[in-house]
């Protein structure tokens, strides 16, 4: 994808009692990828070296646009770190990346106007010497703002609907233990249902998961610089859940159910999230070594 921004950025600051406010006003654009490029060049022959009777065809995805408006506070003592942000994104021709399992491809489409906006908070509190906790919420409202076109009088009707693949709700609560070498942790992680149609006539289930991990740092040798061995469980409880998304985009498609006198329907794929599972690591800093030279 090609993208650019313009944005013009504010920052206030009380540097005697650490606080901070932001707003953020972006324009940005994005260009659809360069596979919607590709196969526009249809028929025609080569003759005497020269290519005629060749046909272009329109590319099918639009660029995307979007103003972006962000509002933020942030607050540090010795103490307490909070921070929250309110924001605003209005999409003209939203793209999204719909992978399709069959053919092994991600699909890149418009699914029109868009409003995406809500806020995030977080906040890290030291209730002891050795001991923090850490929290952090976040609420999206992500609404499609017309049907899509799908023929030439046939729409899906997704005004009003939400964007695919976007919990409403995420959240996520630490604890974590910090003494001499040794460093203790636990966390909870919340992601909310996602719908997996443009319709939203199916959806996957929200799921809580929970990790602990544990390191201690040893003493530095010789050669060793901050040895560490770190020790994490992933999903302690091994919870089964459903994602949608990988990093060649999201399963969602158009509808699950048959509606008269639009295209058949299809249901969408789901990817089953990680079982339980351990990680041990060691890792270490690399001293460097300095060579002194003299001449005479």
């Amino acid at each position: 994808f090609f993208s650019s921004r313009r944005r013009h950025t504010r920052f206030k600051c009380d540097w005697s009692s650490d606080v901070c406010s932001s707003d953020l006003v972006a324009q940005n654009f994005k260009a659809p990828g360069n596979f919607s490029y590709f196969g526009l060049l249809t028929g025609g022959a080569v003759v005497g070296g020269v290519l005629t009777g060749a046909r272009v065809q329109n590319v099918v995805v639009k660029p995307e646009t979007s103003l972006n408006t962000d509002i933020g506070y942030r607050y540090s003592d010795d103490r307490l770190t909070a921070s929250g942000s309110v924001f605003y994104i209005d999409y003209q021709n939203r793209i999204a990346n719909q992978f399709d399992p069959t053919q092994g491809l991600t699909i890149p489409l418009n699914v029109g106007p868009s409003v995406i906006k809500g806020f995030e908070a977080e906040a890290g509190w030291k209730i002891a010497r050795d001991w923090r906790v850490y929290g952090s919420v976040s609420r999206t409202e992500s609404t499609i703002k017309q049907n899509l076109q799908v023929g030439a009088t046939a729409y899906e009707p997704t005004s009003g609907k939400q964007l695919p693949d976007t919990p409403k709700w995420m959240s996520a609560l630490s604890l974590q233990y910090t003494h001499g070498g040794w460093t203790l942790g636990t966390q909870a992680k919340y992601t909310g249902k996602r719908y997996s149609t443009l319709v939203n006539d199916e959806a996957a289930g929200g799921y809580t998961l929970f990790d602990v991990n544990g390191a201690y740092k040893f003493a530095k040798t010789s050669f060793f610089k901050n040895p560490q061995i770190k020790l994490n469980v992933h999903n302690v409880f091994n919870k089964q859940y459903l994602a949608l998304n990988s990093g060649s985009g999201s399963l969602f498609t158009n509808r699950a159910t048959a509606i008269a006198g639009l295209p058949a329907p299809s249901s969408p794929s789901y990817y089953t999230g990680a079982p339980r599972f351990a990680s041990v690591a060691f890792t270490s800093d690399r001293k460097s070594t300095r060579l002194n030279s003299s001449h005479t």
